[in-house]
Parts: C-alpha cells; structure tokens; sequence
C-alpha cells in the first residue's frame, strides 16, 4: 500500500516538476511559478535551474522583479502613511481629552489674554485683535463679552483682503458678520492689501482675509488686559 502511495507522490511531483520547467521556459519568475504552483521558491529553483531563457525572457524577468520591488515600496510607504495618520490621530486625541471641553472663567480669562498677548494691538491705549480664523476671532470675541463685560455694541470690524478679491468684499464681509453674530452695520470701511498675485485657495478653504476688532470705551479694560500680560510674562521668569 506504501508503495502505491510514493508512486502517486513520485507521480504528482512529477508532474509538478514538468509544469514549472514549462512555465519557467515560458519566462515566468520563480516567485509566480510558486505562486501558481503552490510550491515553495526553494523547490522551484532547484527544479528549474538548468532551464535556460533567451536574451528576452531575461529582460522580460528583470522588468518584472524591478516592477515588484516598486509595489513593495509603494505598498511599504501607503502602509507607512496609514500608521503616521493613525498615530497622529492618536495624538489629537490625547490633546483633545488633556484641554476636556468645559472651561471656567478662570481659563477663559487666561485664554483671552493669551490670545491678546499674541494678536492684539498693545499701542495707542485702543483695544483691538487681528486673525485670520475664524475660530480664533468666535473665541475673542467671547472673552471680550464674558470676561471684558464689552456690550456687542461697542465692536466695531474691519475686513482687510488681498486686493485681488476686490469683487468678493461683500461676500466675505457677510461670512464674518455671520460668523461673528455683529451685524454689517458695526462694519468700517474694508482696506485692501497690494499683492502682485492671487494666491488661489482650495475650494475645501474660504478666502476671507483678515478681520479686525475694534473696542471703543474700552481704556480701562485694555490696561487691565496690558496688566495681566504682564503678570503672565513673570511665570517665564
């Protein structure tokens, strides 16, 4: 009984044998006659090494292996790029949960000015704030209302552009009197910056150049606000 079963092995190996000679005559690779075959890339290189293969078929392999190793680098740097995003979503996270979403007065006011450290205008004992996001500019804008007791009426907004979005000034005038909730009316007259080119923006990104704010009556608070940079330019020290 042992005997007819080497047989049938003997015979199927055999056959094997002879399908990978033919493929590898054919100009197949090691690694697709084993993958066709479903025999390991040791075993198919001893079967078929003394098969010999034209100029053409040489060429044909060598073209195919450079093609692999192309695939495995894009492959590796897609895989690479996944983990980098995911890593970096990971970490959006972790600084997400670290700031939470609930927020005292306290952190407002520290917010706020920090804020007006960075962005606000420090001359002329008139309060104002220039940015560009409007995020940046919602969340001001609170301060100055929550922790600055500034009536909304007393704000007053300026819309710089680059010149070239002359024609849209009335359009993004009315994106940020949406944005802000300060109707077009507590408006100034917009000013329009001098570029040589028109920086051109993705359609997932709304040009809406910078906005400032304006503070009128405001001399006591804005000293007040000069005197809390102050106090946090000491934590440094």
């Amino acid at each position: 009984m042992n005997g007819v079963l080497d047989n049938i092995i003997m015979n199927d190996n055999s056959t094997l044998r002879q399908q990978a000679i033919s493929l590898r005559g054919k100009g197949k690779t090691f690694r697709q006659i084993s993958r066709e075959l479903n025999i390991p890339l040791g075993t198919i290189h001893l079967w078929t090494k003394n098969v010999q293969l034209t100029t053409k078929q040489l060429e044909t392999i060598k073209k195919s292996h450079h093609n692999l190793l192309i695939a495995g680098r894009i492959k590796a740097a897609h895989k690479q790029k996944k983990e980098t995003a995911r890593q970096h979503l990971v970490d959006f996270k972790i600084g997400e949960g670290k700031i939470g979403h609930a927020f005292t007065q306290k952190d407002l006011l520290l917010i706020g000015v920090a804020l007006y450290w960075g962005e606000g205008f420090k001359k002329d004992s008139r309060l104002g704030f220039a940015n560009s996001d409007p995020q940046m500019i919602k969340l001001f804008l609170d301060w100055l209302i929550k922790i600055g007791n500034v009536p909304r009426t007393d704000i007053r907004l300026r819309v710089g552009v680059n010149q070239a979005y002359i024609k849209e000034i009335d359009v993004i005038q009315n994106e940020w009197s949406v944005t802000t909730g300060i109707p077009r009316t507590q408006f100034q007259k917009p000013f329009f910056q001098k570029t040589k080119h028109k920086k051109q923006y993705s359609s997932k990104i709304k040009y809406l150049g910078v906005l400032r704010i304006r503070v009128n009556k405001q001399v006591h608070f804005f000293h007040q606000i000069l005197g809390m940079i102050n106090a946090l330019k000491h934590i440094a020290t």
